[in-house]
């Protein structure tokens, strides 16, 4: 027990001490950029005339993020290199929306998502934080999107395509540094000096191939791939040229995951496992999940429990 304690000591001295070991390039930017977002519409369908509504955390980060030290190669895999990126990454968002079927076989609606910049963790070691002022700065992210679903036979398995279509404002925070030449000096460290608040608006578009099975009408089990878009920058600029530049920009990566939702008449709840993959790897966004809980209501019968013709009342006169 002592010797685990003073190894969590040594660490933790260790990454204190490696923290300023991220290059002493000239300008050094923080942006605050969404987490991997699982859509919104995932589960099993509405089936038939109706709407759906919902809210949750739509996701919530279960990798520890940057600073969990439990080894060495933890510590060095967070020191970046010239040109890497520096981010804030939210652990949790929350979220809710509605969505509406005409049929069974299209759904559509929107969605609304929310962070904070306090419940963020850097991506590596060096990320400048945000000035005062600007240190519980607010995300909110949404748009429209749409399902078409594709059923087999009795609704056992039901194939389905989502797209969303997500528009965020990016803030990101630029220091320079009129002391960096590259190496340290004990007697004259280097100090960042805050220059300017930038902020650029995405869209942030996510296509999915979703496959819900559903063995029995209470317990639907789920699988997805995703491909989505994410945003970075260049936190660790070598080039002092590149000042005035915001270097925000736009990339994809993929999702992958599965998980359950079970549902009780109008009732239901989900819980979906996701891991990101092909994103830059100083971002490295960890294993998540997205839980969800809302409402399923019907308006109508759908055509198939309608009484036949020849059983139709009869028109009151």
């Amino acid at each position: 027990m002592r010797r685990s304690i003073w190894t969590g000591v040594s660490l933790t001295v260790l990454a204190a001490f490696l923290s300023g070991c991220p290059p002493l390039t000239p300008i050094r930017r923080a942006a605050f950029v969404p987490r991997p977002t699982v859509p919104a519409d995932s589960g099993a369908p509405i089936g038939g005339k109706g709407v759906r509504v919902f809210g949750g955390v739509n996701s919530v980060d279960l990798s520890g993020g940057q600073g969990d030290i439990s080894s060495i190669d933890d510590i060095l895999s967070q020191i970046p290199e010239e040109g890497a990126a520096g981010v804030w990454i939210p652990t949790t968002q929350i979220g809710g929306g509605a969505y509406v079927a005409p049929n069974e076989w299209v759904e559509f609606g929107g969605q609304l998502h929310y962070t904070s910049l306090k419940w963020a963790h850097a991506n590596v070691l060096g990320v400048p934080e945000f000035p005062p002022g600007h240190q519980e700065e607010p995300m909110w992210m949404g748009g429209p999107g749409v399902r078409i679903n594709v059923p087999v036979g009795d609704g056992f398995i039901t194939p389905a395509f989502l797209a969303e279509a997500n528009v965020v404002s990016v803030p990101q925070a630029v220091y320079v540094c009129s002391q960096c030449n590259g190496t340290y000096n004990i007697d004259q460290p280097p100090v960042y000096t805050f220059e300017r608040m930038d902020r650029k608006s995405f869209l942030l578009p996510t296509w999915a191939a979703h496959l819900t099975i559903s063995p029995i009408e209470y317990v639907h089990i789920i699988g997805l791939v995703a491909a989505e878009r994410g945003v970075k920058n260049v936190g660790f600029d070598p080039d002092i040229n590149n000042l005035e530049n915001d270097t925000l920009d736009g990339y994809w990566y993929g999702t992958a995951g599965g998980g359950v939702e079970l549902r009780y008449k109008f009732v239901y709840a989900t819980a979906l496992f996701t891991g990101a993959f092909g994103q830059p790897q100083e971002i490295g966004f960890g294993p998540s999940l997205t839980a969800q809980i809302g409402m399923v209501y019907h308006w109508g019968k759908p055509a198939e429990d309608a009484p036949p013709p020849d059983q139709a009342a009869p028109p009151v006169r």
